[in-house]
């Protein structure tokens, strides 16, 4: 048996109800748009300040790293000139080293040529000495022969401009005791030289040979005035 359908008594409190509940909800529902609507409107504008930040943020770390950017370019470039100065430093520094090698090369060829030079010096002088001693020895075997020659024999010598002797013979010619009879003679390193003979001697360069050879002054210059008496002998 189908149970019977209630009745609706009220229908007007029942749609007064139901109205009410329906404007509850519409309330609710607008509280609820309200609120997402704010919520929307929030988060759009924490995600525009959000934004903001974040190419501010760019913005910065571009211009950070730009700068960093500069920096290692002018790091790069700072090297590259050190390593430049540093490699020009060098080559100097080899080009300095060739020079000095070379002017110590220089240094000890000047020293050997010193050292010869020096050598040479001391082998002219020690020549020199010799020479000086031989030629004081040769005067003084001369003057005294000149002086025996002179006391016993008239026999005067003079020196010249030209640094020669001058042998004058007196006492030559018995009937002309007063003529000169001339002998020119120098010493030219250890060598006796005759240069001149008045009245002229004809075998005088024979004469001066065996003078160097037995280096006998007084022999020869006695010889000589043998060889002056003989030419009076044939006058």
């Amino acid at each position: 048996m189908t149970a019977p359908v209630a009745e609706i008594t009220d229908f007007d409190s029942e749609l007064e109800i139901f109205q009410q509940k329906c404007l509850t909800n519409r309330k609710t529902l607008q509280k609820i748009l309200s609120n997402f609507t704010n919520a929307a409107d929030s988060i759009s504008q924490f995600r525009q300040s959000l934004n903001k930040k974040s190419k501010d943020d760019i913005a910065e770390l571009e211009k950070r790293v730009e700068s960093i950017r500069i920096n290692i370019s002018n790091v790069h470039g700072d090297k590259d000139r050190v390593e430049q100065e540093i490699q020009q430093l060098m080559q100097d520094l080899e080009l300095i080293n060739v020079a000095i090698s070379e002017k110590i090369t220089e240094r000890d060829e000047l020293k050997e040529k010193l050292d010869e030079l020096k050598k040479r010096v001391k082998e002219k002088e020690e020549v020199v000495v010799n020479t000086e001693k031989s030629t004081k020895e040769s005067m003084s075997n001369i003057e005294r022969g000149a002086l025996l020659f002179q006391s016993h024999l008239g026999l005067n010598m003079k020196c010249t401009n030209r640094n020669t002797l001058l042998f004058i013979f007196t006492q030559v010619n018995r009937s002309k005791p007063n003529e000169e009879y001339i002998l020119e003679l120098t010493i030219e390193g250890q060598k006796y030289r005759l240069l001149r003979s008045v009245p002229e001697i004809s075998n005088l360069q024979e004469l001066e040979n065996k003078l160097n050879e037995t280096n006998n002054f007084s022999g020869c210059i006695v010889h000589i005035r043998k060889l002056y008496q003989k030419m009076q002998k044939w006058c």
